[in-house]
């Protein structure tokens, strides 16, 4: 990431965003060891944690480095915090005695980024205000920090959606949560422009703090609630709503926010400075004001939308319901749905101030008698706000028929380095169907060219999930959506990450395949041939396995290209008015296939290859017709 585009997404980050009682039902949570005790402008913290440092290597490297504050100076320039304020956050002062990622040097940049955030629109909202920290009295809190998701609910007993995020015990002050320490040591070390300190630095940095909103950020909005005096935390619909709403805005900043600043820089040759930045502020008002969500965001949508909504029931009785009816019960999930959606319906509104007021007073005196015709109102208005914001109905089966054209136009914007409106080309399918396999892939995609892993990880993972778990794909087999994510992670040099992948999809062999899915198939048995190879090499044969495998990749490519009996057969629809421009393509695309096969066969030092080499599949090594071809190709010169 550049400095001008992490300078802006700073920037633009503050102008965008411009548990209740249930919780004492457990009965302790087990202890941790206190780390140290941290002073922030409105906590004085003891935070306690299995975890000392999250990025161990990386601190370490930074220790020996040239210029260790010169560096960390560097990563918080591009760390989208946006107006730092060093003297009440001393973040710089304590990543230089603890490192970086220090959980202590972590704790105290999200909390001022998550507040400073909120401050420059959200916490002036009648929505919000009262929550917001500024002008009362220091305290304390808690903070227990658990090494992983297993380890976090075997210690506190946590089950449900409620405890999703974390705990927040009010009577003791304490926020419990987790972080995934292995998280940035396996997606951040270094490899390709992470081999840059700052770089690394940067991209870690800000992955930590979208993965932070997901866990702790949910809980430090309920300790402000506390914090506040107010009632919010004895009205659990509530609490969650604000404590939903918020993190998720906040969330979908953090990923959409640098689409819209790459896009910017990329606009600004083209359509000059005045232009381009007034397509900036449009985009980031869109997303700012619930125009544009995140793909979980219209996935809770469609949720909602699924409900009988309009008689005013459903939130008669949310506003009205204690916290332990409340989250033991068996719909607690809609629950957590609904009260998103109130704050999502009031904070789209231009003055939700008067309906605020109502639903406050309904849930502080537990009394939704007086306000039946007001409720019903606002419950039909959220109907019609999620129907609008998903727009024309249709069935799941008609948007993936439609999301080809819809790729074919967000990889035209991509090409044009506007990655923020190739997102936008993908809305109408991702609105009718966000949780089809197809669209999570396609969108996943978008987030490789910013480097985002922590992004398309989680929505490639999510589409697998919804693979196994049913969902009908339509690019292929089961196989091919993994086929896609093995290569995105090898590309991005995740070697870990896709030998578990392909560890976890069992005998390739024996998958379901298409004609289609050979190519596949065939790749990923190369990348599992690769990585038990080098599994077993040392470090300087490792280098040779890697360019042998690429040489393995580039006959493969070569090799179905030519090949291909449904390319022949396009190529002979004589008929096509496209036939002209297919042929090129097709020409094209061989071509560059030639050219690789060239290339790394030289770069490997391969004259010849032989049936019995590692790096081509069994279809091809039983072909000596096809190997001569390729071996001819190998010896021509190259053009």
């Amino acid at each position: 990431m550049s400095k001008s585009t992490a300078a802006l997404i700073g920037a633009l980050l503050g102008m965008a965003i411009g548990l209740a009682s249930h919780r004492a039902a457990i009965a302790e949570i087990s202890a941790l060891p206190t780390i140290q005790r941290v002073d922030t402008p409105y906590w004085s913290i003891t935070l306690q944690s299995d975890v000392i440092d999250l990025f161990p290597s990386f601190d370490q490297k930074l220790k020996f480095s040239r210029e260790p504050a010169r560096s960390i100076a560097d990563i918080l320039d591009q760390s989208g915090l946006p107006d730092h304020d060093e003297k009440q956050w001393p973040i710089a002062q304590q990543a230089k005695s603890d490192g970086l990622f220090a959980l202590t040097t972590a704790m105290i940049f999200i909390d001022e980024f998550t507040l400073n955030s909120l401050a420059a629109s959200d916490l002036k909202s009648p929505l919000f205000q009262d929550i917001d920290p500024k002008g009362s009295p220091k305290s304390d809190l808690v903070i227990q920090i658990y090494k992983d998701e297993v380890t976090f609910k075997q210690a506190t007993g946590a089950l449900g959606p409620e405890s999703a995020n974390g705990l927040f015990l009010a009577d003791t002050n304490t926020i419990a949560t987790f972080l995934p320490a292995s998280f940035l040591e396996g997606f951040y070390r270094p490899f390709g422009q992470l081999q840059d300190l700052t770089e690394q630095g940067a991209s870690a940095i800000i992955a930590l703090r979208r993965t932070l909103g997901k866990t702790y950020q949910h809980e430090l909005i309920h300790a402000l609630q506390q914090r506040s005096g107010r009632y919010y935390l004895q009205s659990p619909f509530i609490a969650e709503g604000q404590a939903q709403f918020l993190t998720k805005k906040l969330g979908r900043l953090e990923i959409l926010g640098p689409m819209v600043a790459a896009q910017f820089l990329a606009d600004q040759s083209v359509l000059g400075q005045q232009r381009s930045f007034a397509s900036l502020t449009a985009a980031m008002n869109r997303i700012r004001r619930n125009s544009v969500l995140s793909p979980e965001e219209y996935e809770i949508s469609r949720r909602i939308a699924s409900l009988p909504l309009g008689d005013g029931e459903q939130l008669s009785f949310l506003l009205t319901v204690k916290s332990d009816d409340f989250y033991s019960s068996r719909d607690v999930a809609r629950y957590y749905d609904l009260a998103w959606g109130l704050f999502f319906l009031l904070d789209s509104e231009q003055d939700p101030a008067q309906d605020f007021s109502m639903v406050r007073h309904v849930a502080e005196n537990l009394d939704a008698s007086r306000y039946q015709s007001q409720i019903k109102d606002i419950e039909s208005r959220l109907r019609d706000l999620v129907r609008n914001t998903l727009g024309p109905e249709k069935d799941y089966t008609a948007a993936l028929l439609a999301l080809p054209a819809a790729v074919n136009k967000s990889d035209a914007e991509m090409l044009q380095k506007r990655p923020f409106a190739a997102y936008e080309q993908l809305l109408s399918s991702l609105k009718a169907a966000p949780t089809a396999p197809d669209v999570l892939a396609y969108v996943a995609d978008l987030f490789t060219s910013e480097d985002a892993r922590d992004v398309y990880a989680t929505l490639y993972n999510r589409a697998l999930d919804e693979q196994d778990h049913g969902a009908q794909a339509t690019i292929g087999s089961p196989l091919r959506l993994l086929g896609r994510y093995v290569d995105t992670l090898m590309r991005a040099g995740l070697i870990n990450q896709a030998a578990s992948k392909i560890a976890a999809a069992g005998d390739l062999n024996k998958a379901q395949l298409t004609q289609l899915d050979i190519p596949t198939r065939s790749n990923l048995l190369l990348i599992s041939h690769y990585l038990r190879l080098r599994d077993q090499a040392s470090d300087a044969d490792r280098a040779k396995l890697e360019c042998e495998a690429n040489l393995g990749r580039a006959i493969q490519a070569y090799d179905e290209l030519s090949t291909s009996d449904l390319m022949k057969n396009a190529l002979r629809a004589t008929d096509s008015v496209k036939l002209p421009q297919l042929k090129s393509v097709y020409e094209n695309a061989l071509g560059m296939a030639r050219s690789a096969v060239q290339r790394d066969a030289i770069e490997c030092g391969i004259a010849r290859v032989e049936p019995n080499s590692w790096f081509i599949g069994p279809e091809l090594a039983g072909l000596q017709d096809r190997l001569d071809e390729i071996n001819q190709l190998i010896a021509a010169p190259r053009k």
